[in-house]
């Protein structure tokens, strides 16, 4: 700190050692006082990448996005195709519910690398929140055009197609996934649903299937209440067995600390609406 400060007082040095000052008492626990040094090394000299995600990086610390935010957003001025400040920077925005900034950078990073994971589900999420559902499945066809087998992404397209209403479209999606991952529970619990959605449409009407898919979901996911709770509708409303419903939403009860859901679960258990 002393060699720092005095390096500061030469006007020629004056930037960087303000700047490395900063690093100094961010690196022992001073940010506060870390981002006064900053602040005068971004005052001492033209605009430095460096001392700007510094900067940036020291707010963050203190949790002060928006300031955080401004500096990141200036040296992407510098440097336009950062990708870790473009996702620090769609994380913020993400954060402060600022979606249309948090879109604009996870586009920007997916045109830079297209298949950066981060960046798709990043954006998928957005344009779900927005119901932007046709938008959201081209960034995610594209991404298994090129890994066709990729886990997360096939079954995060799956989830799309449901949230779209699109079950037929969804289950065929689901089943894909557990065809090359059959030991994946999130697949098997996507069929189910969906499966769930078309009886209560009426577009299906193979109850025991569905039950049987849901049962290897709960296989898989022994903790999840949700393939019990299922099965407990599904035997209640398309079976008529009280009995075995009742055990289904026991079973989910138990597995349950949300506490909408056990209201949910004890009224249908009493055989209350």
């Amino acid at each position: 700190v002393r060699c720092f400060d005095m390096a500061a007082s030469n006007t020629t040095t004056r930037q960087s050692a303000f700047n490395n000052l900063g690093s100094v008492l961010f690196l022992g626990g001073s940010t506060k006082k870390a981002i006064q040094a900053y602040t005068k090394a971004e005052e001492s000299g033209r605009k430095n990448e460096t001392v700007l995600y510094n900067l940036a990086i020291a707010y963050l610390k203190e949790n002060n996005l928006k300031k955080a935010a401004r500096y990141l957003d200036l040296m992407l001025q510098m440097t336009p195709d950062r990708i870790d400040v473009l996702a620090e920077r769609a994380t913020i925005a993400d954060t402060l519910k600022k979606y249309d900034d948090a879109e604009r950078c996870y586009r920007r990073i997916i045109e830079l690398v297209p298949d950066h994971e981060k960046a798709i589900h990043g954006l998928t999420a957005i344009l779900l929140r927005k119901k932007r559902y046709e938008e959201a499945l081209q960034p995610l066809e594209d991404f298994l055009e090129r890994q066709p087998l990729n886990r997360e992404i096939m079954t995060l397209l799956a989830s799309v197609y449901e949230k779209r209403g699109w079950f037929a479209a969804a289950l065929m999606k689901y089943q894909t996934v557990i065809k090359a991952f059959p030991n994946d529970g999130n697949g098997y619990l996507g069929a189910g649903k969906c499966m769930y959605a078309m009886l209560q449409n009426n577009s299906r009407q193979d109850y025991d299937n569905a039950i049987l898919v849901l049962k290897q979901a709960g296989e898989y996911a022994p903790r999840d209440p949700e393939p019990d709770v299922l099965m407990g509708n599904i035997y209640a409303d398309c079976k008529g067995y009280r009995e075995l419903a009742v055990d289904s939403w026991k079973k989910a009860l138990d597995k349950t600390a949300d506490k909408a859901m056990r209201k949910l679960l004890e009224r249908k258990i009493a055989g209350k609406k």
